[in-house]
């Protein structure tokens, strides 16, 4: 055998002595300890196994070529011839020996091989083995704790080993004889062994006594209540959000896109002899700037499998920003350029909308101020009786109290300067006001050319399903700049609040010589007030509605004049420090979703009927969450009833 056998075995290896070619047994103060009790059980046993009726340990260890071999331990040396009639009485006759052998001590036999005969011996005797293992298990835990003393090898050999072993070999028990017991230093009757109580907590960490109260506190909660619809549920709840996090940030990095062919509108209008309106060329330009970095935010996505955006993001800026690496015949640095000057032509064109609105305000805060009402409502206490049952066969009757309502006050107070002045404003607005119809036309392309094709359908790759695009949507995509822009959304309904307004001038100026104070009580919580009042009202409801639809409109255009040299900025410093290493501390991640936002609202506030360039929908988490928690608590709920039915737990 090896020597990592022997230690398998908690066996002593012999050390070799080269000079005399032979092997040579250490001194027991010299040998390696082996600190598994149960190791050398086995190694007992397996010696119990080898041995046959009237052999000696020696004689059996010496059989299997185990010559010279020490058990694990000073105290007990199996080098002695120890006769097997010493281990098992005389009277004790094995069953699977013949009669005829008597306990004489044998002559040392060869070396054979190990493996045929203690095999078949073992096969034999395994179903003994296997019977007597819990009790060399008990055993072997007892010298564990005394490891090395002779008291623990005393017990392991004397109770642990002689029983089982004798038992697998003769089929009976008993205890070791006296004659063993001086070589072992044991006492002449076997000691007895009591099962193992359970275990006691009190020596245990307070933590640990802490954790298994919990632990059982927990099953009992969970075995007694309907816990399961709320553990699942709240499991649902946060597989619901998840889910529609994931999938809403799946949206975010596939902004559609929608270029507005100004290349082929500028062709078109060269070949009609017609030169570009400053209305087309602000709003093409401010779609095209920001469509350049949603274009930039899909492909850096795109290009990022791992970790975050943020440099492919500002390589991309980087390419749109540098002259030298113009591709299309508009770049965002042209852009950015260019855009407040645009921003003011196109102010300028609008300039009868912005009159129109800055001459609504103080006309629309007149008929705010002309009347003011006040809704009371009052309560009156009503008594009714009940039959109360005592509980004992019997019922009486209280007499109760409850407030119910019984009317409401309504009163008008009209502030005749506000009325007067509000008419007078509205009349001289009107008159210097003409209609508010463009005196441009917004010339959208004849036909998309192959980039903004392109682009167009592979933002929406994901969203189609990879399918084509028609033509017509394509067309349709590509003139969003105008279909959706603010100034085509609103204009139309300002213009019809306007003319509405007109009729609502003439109809105050009517009524507002009978106009006065007024107080009456309805049954009713609401009420639309006397006619002078009404008229006040459809005229402010009116106007405010011009005055915020035209704002839209010219707020988008100074939002962009405003934010344009911001975007830029921005746009440069990201560059610098993600690309050019400028280290002044900034957080480019953060930097980066600026940029994109500020992007999103100036397209937004400009192009309110165009493209949703947010898709994270917010919203969408809710619904996702509540999905979640309603099928969580319904499995929940089954779990809960098909465990109380076959008891699972």
């Amino acid at each position: 055998m090896t020597t990592a056998f022997y230690h398998f075995l908690g066996l002593r290896p012999l050390s070799k002595d080269p000079g005399r070619g032979g092997l040579k047994t250490l001194p027991p103060e010299a040998s390696p300890r082996y600190p598994y009790p149960m190791k050398r059980t086995f190694a007992l046993l397996l010696a119990a196994i080898m041995l046959t009726p009237g052999e000696s340990f020696a004689q059996a260890v010496s059989a299997a070529g185990l010559r010279g071999v020490t058990l694990g331990s000073p105290a007990i040396s199996l080098q002695s011839p120890v006769p097997f009639s010493a281990l098992v009485p005389s009277s004790s006759v094995s069953p699977l020996a013949p009669a005829a052998l008597t306990p004489t001590a044998l002559p040392p036999a060869p070396a054979p091989s190990i493996a045929v005969p203690v095999i078949a011996r073992a096969a034999a005797l395994v179903p003994s083995a296997l019977a007597a293992a819990p009790l060399i298990q008990a055993q072997a835990r007892i010298a564990k704790s005394a490891e090395n003393s002779a008291p623990a090898l005393e017990a392991l050999f004397d109770g642990g080993l002689a029983a089982p072993a004798r038992d697998a070999v003769d089929g009976v028990s008993g205890s070791v004889p006296s004659a063993l017991a001086p070589s072992l230093g044991a006492p002449s009757s076997s000691p007895s062994f009591e099962p193992r109580s359970p275990k006691d907590d009190s020596g245990r960490a307070p933590w640990r006594r802490k954790v298994t109260e919990y632990k059982q506190r927990f099953v009992s909660w969970v075995s007694n209540t309907p816990s399961e619809i709320l553990l699942i549920g709240v499991l649902g709840l946060a597989i619901g959000l998840g889910a529609g996090h994931k999938h809403e940030s799946d949206r975010e990095k596939h902004i559609p896109l929608a270029f507005s062919e100004i290349h082929q509108i500028e062709r078109d209008a060269e070949r009609a002899g017609m030169a570009v309106g400053p209305l087309t060329r602000y709003l093409t330009s401010t779609s095209d700037m920001t469509m350049k970095v949603f274009e930039v935010w899909n492909e850096s996505h795109a290009n990022t499998y791992v970790g975050s955006n943020v440099h492919n993001f500002a390589t991309e800026l980087e390419y749109k920003m540098d002259p030298s690496f113009k591709f299309h015949r508009y770049e965002i640095f042209d852009f950015v350029r260019d855009l407040p000057a645009q921003a003011d032509a196109a102010t300028a064109q609008l300039s009868h909308l912005d009159q129109l609105r800055r001459g609504l305000s103080p006309v629309v805060n007149d008929f705010n101020r002309s009347w003011d009402d006040s809704h009371t409502d009052h309560y009156r206490t009503e008594y009714y009786t009940v039959t109360v049952d005592d509980g004992k066969g019997k019922s009486h009757t209280e007499t109760r109290s409850r407030e119910v309502y019984d009317h409401t006050t309504h009163t008008y107070t009209y502030d005749r300067a506000s009325g007067e002045r509000a008419s007078t404003g509205a009349d001289a607005l009107i008159a210097r006001t003409g209609s508010l119809a463009l005196t441009e036309v917004l010339h959208t392309a004849s036909q998309t050319n192959a980039e903004g094709e392109y682009a167009a359908e592979k933002s929406r790759r994901n969203a189609n399903g990879g399918a084509r695009l028609s033509q017509d949507s394509l067309t349709k995509i590509a003139n969003t700049w105008a279909t959706g822009s603010t100034l085509m959304t609103n204009l139309p309904e300002a213009d019809r609040l306007w003319a509405a307004f007109h009729g609502d001038a003439n109809a105050w100026r009517a009524a507002k010589g009978t106009a006065h104070d007024d107080r009456y009580n309805t049954g009713s919580h609401a009420d639309s007030g006397p006619r002078e009042f009404q008229t006040a009202e459809r005229a402010l409801a009116d106007g405010a509605g011009a005055e915020a639809k035209l704002g839209e409109i010219l707020d988008g255009i100074s939002f962009v004049k405003a934010n344009t040299p911001k975007l830029e900025g921005m746009i440069r410093e990201l560059i610098d420090v993600e690309l050019h290493y400028k280290k002044d501390g900034t957080d480019t991640k953060k930097l980066m979703r600026e940029i994109l936002t500020l992007s999103q609202q100036m397209y937004q506030k400009n192009f309110n009927g165009g493209l949703e360039v947010d898709p994270y929908r917010k919203l969408m988490l809710l619904v996702y969450s509540l999905c979640g928690l309603g099928i969580g608590a319904a499995l929940g709920a089954a779990l809960d009833k098909a465990s109380r039915k076959y008891r699972w737990y």
